[in-house]
């Protein structure tokens, strides 16, 4: 993939999120938003790849 490309696929990613949520999302309707539509469609990773810690908001990745 040229990295032109990736940066579009990237930035796009990030224009579908914005779409996406609404003001006054929840922080897990942002995170599911973000875990499709980047983590798992932009870089490939899959649902096991991604843990998300319960008492803070942080992504471990598990790669």
């Amino acid at each position: 993939m040229s990295e032109t490309n990736f940066t579009e696929k990237v930035l796009q990613a990030f224009r579908n999120i914005i779409k996406e949520i609404e003001k006054g999302s929840s922080e897990l309707e942002v995170r599911r938003t973000f875990d499709e539509l980047f983590l798992r469609s932009v870089l490939g990773y899959e649902r096991r790849d991604i843990k998300w810690e319960k008492k803070r908001i942080s992504l471990l990745s598990q790669r």
